[in-house]
Formats: C-alpha cells, sequence, structure tokens
C-alpha cells in the first residue's frame, strides 16, 4: 500500500554525520528558518538551473515534505469555496488536503492508455478552468501518481498557455521527477512560461527516503515572501538538522539516483510477470517512471478486494482512494517499492484475494459496492 522505498541507509546516515559537523554554524540563532537554511536554498536552485530553469536560491522555500508545501499554497493561493482542478486519478493526500481547506476539487481525467500528451485531457483542463474560474490546478505530469505516466514536451507547453489564458496558477508536483526508468521526462514545466503560472513542488520523500522529511517550493520572489508571511501560522521552519542532511545528499546525488531507478526496474519487471502469470486478464499500461502501476480488473471490485486482501498476507489502496465519489472501482494501485520478492509474494497474495473474493460471488454480474 505503500508508494515508498526504504531508505538507502549508508548514504542517510553519512548525510546525518555530516549535518551533525555542521549545525555548530548555526547553535548562535534561534535556529527558525521559514524560509529555509541557505546551503539547501542553492543546491535546490542549482539542480533547477542543471535541468535548464534558472533559478535563484531566493526563489525556493524549503518545507517539511511536498504536502506540507501544498497545504500551505492553498492557503496563500486559494479561499474555502475555491475550485480547484486536479488530475483524477491523483494522490489521495492531495485530495484530502484539498478538502481539509474548504476548497473544491475539480477533476479531469487522466486515462493511461492514451500514452504521454494524449494521457492528460488538455482541452477538457481548459474548459473546466473557464467553466469553474479555479484559481489553482494541483497536477502530476512527472511519472503521474498512480499512473506512471509523463507528460511531454508539446502538452507542458500547452498546459502553461492554460494557466496564462485562465490566469490560474499551476502546482506542478515534482517529487517523482527523479524517478525517470525507461527516459528522462522533458524540461520541467516552469520552464515553458513565466513564473507567475506556475509554482513548482518538490521533495526527497520519493527518490530519497520518506523519512527525510524535507520538501520544496520554487516560485516567483512575490510568492515565496507571501508565503514566508504565512507560514507562521502552520510552523515555524523545517528542523535545521533534516535540511543539513538533505543538502548533503542532493549536493552528490546522481549515481544514488540512478541505483534507485535500476532497483526500481528491476522490481517494475518482477511485478509485470508475476502479474502476467497470475492475473492474466488485468490490464495495465506501463508508465515510463514512477513506482506503480495502475491496474484495471475485469470487476468493479476494488473496495471489496482491499478489504479482504489482509486476510491473504497484503494491504491494498482501493482505487476509489484515489479519486472522487466512488470512481477507479475498477482500479487497484499497486505499488513495485519493495524487494524483488516481495513484490512477487505480494501479487500472488492478491491473486489469492481475488481469488477468494470470486468464490464468494459472481464476479461477471454487476455488485452495488458500499
Amino acid at each position: 500500500s505503500y508508494a515508498s522505498m526504504p531508505a538507502p541507509a549508508a548514504e542517510i546516515e553519512s548525510a546525518y554525520a555530516a549535518a551533525l559537523r555542521s549545525v555548530p554554524a548555526y547553535l548562535d540563532s534561534h535556529g527558525m528558518e521559514p524560509i529555509g537554511v541557505a546551503p539547501l536554498r542553492e543546491v535546490i536552485a542549482r539542480r533547477y538551473r542543471e535541468r535548464g530553469l534558472p533559478t535563484d536560491a531566493d526563489q525556493i522555500m524549503v518545507t517539511s515534505g511536498a504536502q506540507h508545501a501544498l497545504r500551505l499554497l492553498l492557503g496563500v493561493l486559494t479561499d474555502a469555496g475555491d475550485r480547484v482542478i486536479v488530475d483524477h486519478p491523483t494522490y489521495p493526500n492531495a485530495l484530502e488536503a484539498i478538502r481539509r481547506h474548504g476548497a473544491r476539487p475539480v477533476v479531469v481525467p487522466v486515462r493511461p492508455e492514451g500514452g504521454a500528451d494524449a494521457g492528460w485531457d488538455l482541452e477538457g483542463l481548459r474548459s473546466a478552468a473557464r467553466q469553474t474560474a479555479a484559481r489553482m490546478a494541483f497536477l502530476i505530469p512527472d511519472f503521474h501518481s498512480p499512473t506512471g505516466l509523463c507528460m511531454g514536451a508539446q502538452g507542458r507547453a500547452e498546459l502553461v498557455r492554460i494557466a496564462q489564458e485562465t490566469r490560474m496558477t499551476l502546482v506542478v508536483d515534482e517529487t517523482m521527477v527523479d524517478l525517470w526508468l525507461d527516459t528522462p521526462p522533458p524540461p520541467a514545466v516552469a520552464s515553458y512560461g513565466a513564473d507567475r503560472s506556475v509554482v513548482t513542488v518538490g521533495s526527497t520523500g520519493k527518490s530519497l527516503w520518506g523519512g527525510l522529511r524535507v520538501g520544496w517550493i520554487r516560485a516567483d520572489r512575490s510568492l515565496i515572501t507571501r508565503l514566508v508571511g504565512a507560514r507562521s501560522a502552520v510552523d515555524l521552519g523545517t528542523p535545521v538538522m533534516e535540511q543539513l542532511a538533505a543538502a548533503h545528499l542532493l549536493g552528490d546525488v546522481e549515481d544514488l539516483l540512478e541505483r534507485r531507478r535500476g532497483q526500481l526496474r528491476r522490481r517494475r519487471a518482477a511485478m509485470l510477470g508475476a502479474l502476467d502469470e497470475h492475473l492474466p486478464d488485468w490490464k495495465y499500461t506501463v508508465g515510463p517512471g514512477g513506482m506503480s502501476l495502475w491496474v484495471r480488473m475485469p470487476t468493479p471490485v476494488s473496495t471489496a478486494l482491499a478489504a479482504t486482501a489482509p486476510n491473504h498476507g497484503v494491504v491494498l489502496a482501493a482505487g476509489p482512494r484515489f479519486g472522487v465519489e466512488g470512481a477507479f472501482e475498477r482500479f487497484l494501485r499497486l505499488p513495485y517499492a519493495r524487494e524483488v520478492d516481495e513484490v512477487r509474494r505480494a501479487v500472488a497474495s492478491v491473486a489469492s484475494a481475488y481469488d477468494a473474493l470470486a468464490r464468494g460471488r459472481d464476479l461477471a454480474e454487476p455488485h452495488l459496492v458500499v
């Protein structure tokens, strides 16, 4: 049920040791850094520049993860009752954050069978933005969660045009951007338009370790200033030790990321083989990155399957968690973040649970799911 890899233990230990050596320079201050420590902001800005997106450190705010970044942005960019456009399906905790803020998610379908640009209904997104006067869109174009799709360059350019036409702020979640498994992603969405139209959210949580609660926001300087002013109502800054550890890791991370990608490639291959063996009538489109498959089942039993699966040794996130109004009962997100043997055992356990469910009722007939 978790699309998150275990830590690279040696590198994490080394990063915290380096942070401990660096922290004395901050001990004569109050230690509260609402915008983030300078070394980490500069490392993040440099990584954007290396991807072809000019960025200064003062365009970066460090947060306590990507979810924290989204909550801060919702507070500054939207009011209760405002519409926020989202992919459908999308990251469940993003939907929950939007609802808890009092905003209303407006869904635009993502269809894995369509491929890269065709996977996103950009005309539908344009129409939704115009009809609802949405002030913000939260989208995951880089190895979309849960489908693994990656929006192409043409789609990114069109996405920015839509935001500018409709005066809507795009919040682009890049937490998966380093987890390309087949081909690297196109340039960042923000490189296709003015800074005021696109805000980028990043994190160490998926590519490095979920326990390192460090994320960031890249935006124009005026928005960063507004975020700093609003943040005091939420917290007073991300812990300095975590920031210094993240700066150490991100300063020279490419070899580690390639090893992580290699692990995910092997685990994805194991999952595909296990699905073809145990559940050959389940359908999927393999995205070029990320760490999960979005699988279509022959029958709409996702919630029931998630309920019975623990009896067979596996915990699942049912498809409706990734949508609104009960959508996606035919779908299941299957992460391949664990070791190869665990992935294979997990798929076999899912097949066992599905078979038990089938014996309990005729899956060829439609059933009400409550």
